[in-house]
Parts: structure tokens; sequence; C-alpha cells
């Protein structure tokens, strides 16, 4: 199961000041096997979509705006995988600089499949 929301470790983290925006993160997507969630501290592979056009660990995120609040949520940028043939049901957000410690997970509403 997916479950959305910020990593516990992540809110810690923040107050001790561990994480900054000079820092390496990454997208990485989900089947609807994974199990992971705000309980979640590191990336893991179990359960990672595998597919053409998709490398286990996700991508990095390029910030492509200035970050921006928008209702509940805040916009940092976009990731897009072109040129996959994959099916995802949640997405990870973590930082590789820190050892690979998750900032957050995202369930999607359904899937979202992608051909090429």
């Amino acid at each position: 199961m997916i479950e959305s929301g910020v990593s516990r470790a992540y809110k810690l983290d923040i107050l001790r000041g561990e994480h900054t925006e000079k820092d390496s993160y990454y997208m990485a997507l989900y089947t609807s096997d994974a199990d992971i969630g705000p309980q979640t501290e590191r990336y893991t592979a179990k359960g990672e979509v595998r597919g053409t056009g998709y490398q286990a660990g996700g991508k990095s995120i390029e910030l492509k705006v200035e970050p921006f609040a928008y209702g509940a949520a805040v916009v940092v940028g976009e990731q897009l995988w072109d040129f996959a043939t994959i099916t995802a049901q949640g997405a990870m957000i973590y930082n590789a600089s820190k050892g690979n410690k998750v900032v957050a997970v995202m369930a999607f509403e359904n899937e979202v499949s992608s051909v090429n």
C-alpha cells in the first residue's frame, strides 16, 4: 500500500537543519505492490516501477520554477520520463545527498501509465 505524506524523519531532519536546497533530490516511481508512506525512512527499490525508459532510483528533480504554494501543496518543479513504457501508482522524493532519506511519498488516485 502507498500512503501519501511527508516523511516523519524528514520533519525532524528539517528542524535539525540536515537538508538544504543544494542537496540532490530524486523522484522514484512505484507500483501498487509497494509498501511505502510517511513511516518510510530511506529510498527502497522494493515495489519500484520497472520498464523501458525507467532506471532504478528514478530521476534527479530539476527545479524549473521558483517553489510556490498551491492550496495545501508546495510546487517545486516537474519530472518527465520521456520515451518510457511504465505504470505507476505512486512516487517517492528522497535526498540522495543525505543517505537516500525520504522527503515525501505520494499515492496517485489511479494508476498512471505511459507508452513510449
